[in-house]
């Protein structure tokens, strides 16, 4: 089966997960508390606020960042933990990444993050051949934001064959 790659530049930190699955799915699971910041300021983008009402809540959500933030760093809790390499995505598709180089080892499980719009997603995926994988598991607000991000760079791939071909 072809898949069709949607031209991009991500880069990807990641590690073979099997060895340190544990420690990576409870970093992928608590990554959801940061994450649930960028859930309310989306349900707020859909809430008419007043002008005082807008300002109050932007400061409550960076109030609320700062206190995450501060608790971590009390704890001496890293946020994410180190992995040991970093890629270049090239191509995208909504369940596969295509790497710039071949950096992966076949039927190999891996545990990756990368960052889209300020926001840290967290995936473990599978590799299919040396340098494409399939997404096997990724949070449903991540994924969100992920095919967001495949559906705009297929249409600015789209956008550019228009052009090349009205000339």
């Amino acid at each position: 089966m072809e898949i069709n790659f949607f031209k991009s530049s991500l880069e990807l930190e990641f590690e073979e997960s099997k060895e340190r699955y544990e420690e990576f799915l409870q970093e992928y699971l608590s990554s959801n508390n940061y994450v649930n910041l960028s859930k309310w300021k989306k349900l707020a983008s859909r809430v008419e606020f007043s002008e005082g009402e807008q300002i109050i809540f932007d400061l409550l959500m960076d109030i609320k960042q700062e206190l995450y933030l501060i608790k971590n760093d009390i704890n001496k809790t890293k946020l994410f933990t180190d992995l040991k390499y970093k890629a270049f995505a090239v191509g995208v598709n909504f369940a596969h990444i295509r790497f710039k180089d071949k950096c992966l080892t076949q039927d190999e499980e891996y545990y990756a993050r990368f960052e889209l719009n300020g926001q840290k997603i967290s995936i473990f995926f599978k590799a299919l051949n040396e340098n494409e994988a399939k997404i096997t598991q990724i949070k449903a607000e991540d994924e969100l934001a992920y095919d967001n991000f495949v559906a705009n760079m297929q249409r600015a791939m789209i956008k550019i064959l228009k052009e090349q071909e009205n000339g």
